[in-house]
């Protein structure tokens, strides 16, 4: 049940050829924790070293090259590798690339890289989805190498430079399982921004504080935003479901009917952990919304925190057969118990 809720913001589409990978979806630190090195480089130069023609599919051909680049590093987040010292980087890239799982380079370019080692001073991509993200300006940080070194320097990206820059940063910093309080505090001036992509991703990311205040910024936000959903949406349900404090049940109660199908997900599963009575009358109220989701979210949570079971909690499987029967059900119990609560 809870990987449906997840639904919306699981969806991953290609990067660096239509679209980016869906904020929320890649766990830097598991990333950082697998690779060798971990750098802020720039691109000297490409070679191919072998290409041909293959099959991708029946009737589709694509071309199929082992690149092979020169890098130079330019601050260390991760290795002993001095700074300035050239490193080489191989992989593998298909023409046309049609997929979000196959990081490149190009010439000129500065990225930040995830790599594996393969060799005396040789690497691979250490990560499908983050093996190389691209910035036209990463700031250089001092301080020891670590996981911290990476956060303050995407920070920092996030508050500098162009839309590029920061939209890279904040997704990537939504990768982060949490923040430094620092780092949480620089970004807050981001979640009122004129740029929805930017202002979400930073909601986004203030939520991983799980406070009441992350939560009515939230819903601040949404009061005042007339346009479309923006990519970085999907990230909120996540981090707004993983909501415990009951302090923040008010924003809550009124987000889960949001028109924004992720974080009225989100709302509603914050609020089937929180587990509160208080939360009752509201969820009586979702029993008539229209999306079945949240109608089902709203009978299995009723079930959780009165603790009854049976016909008063069914399977998802069986409540979409007859969605009527356990909303009347739960209803009819409202109306002749409620009132006990």
């Amino acid at each position: 049940m809870r990987a449906l809720l997840t639904l919306a913001v699981g969806l991953v589409l290609c990067a660096r050829v239509m679209a980016d990978i869906v904020p929320g979806t890649l766990d830097v630190k598991a990333a950082f924790e697998k690779s060798d090195l971990v750098c802020n480089c720039f691109v000297r130069s490409i070679a191919i070293m072998e290409e041909r023609s293959i099959v991708n599919r029946p009737g589709v051909s694509i071309i199929r090259r082992r690149m092979r680049a020169n890098v130079e590093i330019k601050d260390l987040y991760k290795s002993r590798e001095p700074n300035g010292q050239s490193i080489v980087v191989e992989y593998v890239r298909d023409i046309p690339n049609m997929s979000a799982s196959q990081p490149g380079l190009s010439v000129g370019e500065k990225a930040l890289l995830f790599l594996k080692a393969t060799g005396p001073a040789t690497y691979m991509f250490a990560d499908p989805f983050l093996g190389a993200t691209p910035f036209s300006s990463l700031p250089r940080q001092t301080g020891k190498l670590g996981l911290a070194k990476l956060e303050s320097a995407l920070v920092g990206a996030s508050l500098l430079g162009n839309q590029y820059n920061r939209s890279n940063a904040l997704r990537l910093l939504q990768g982060f399982e949490s923040l430094d309080q620092a780092s949480f505090a620089r970004i807050v001036p981001l979640s009122t921004s004129k740029d929805p992509e930017i202002a979400f991703s930073a909601l986004a990311i203030l939520l991983k504080t799980r406070t009441p205040e992350s939560v009515e910024r939230l819903k601040r936000y949404l009061d005042g935003y007339k346009g479309d959903e923006p990519i970085a949406v999907q990230s909120i349900g996540t981090e707004l479901g993983r909501i415990r404090d009951v302090r923040a049940l008010p924003a809550i109660e009124v987000l889960s009917r949001a028109k924004f199908v992720p974080v009225r997900y989100g709302a509603m599963d914050a609020m089937r952990g929180m587990k509160s009575r208080q939360s009752a009358p509201t969820l009586v109220q979702r029993l008539d919304y229209p999306d079945s989701l949240v109608q089902y979210l709203a009978v299995i949570t009723l079930a959780e925190i009165f603790g009854k079971y049976e016909d008063y909690a069914p399977s998802m499987y069986l409540f979409d057969k007859n969605p009527r029967r356990y909303i009347d059900l739960w209803k009819k119990w409202w109306a002749e118990q409620g009132h006990n609560y």
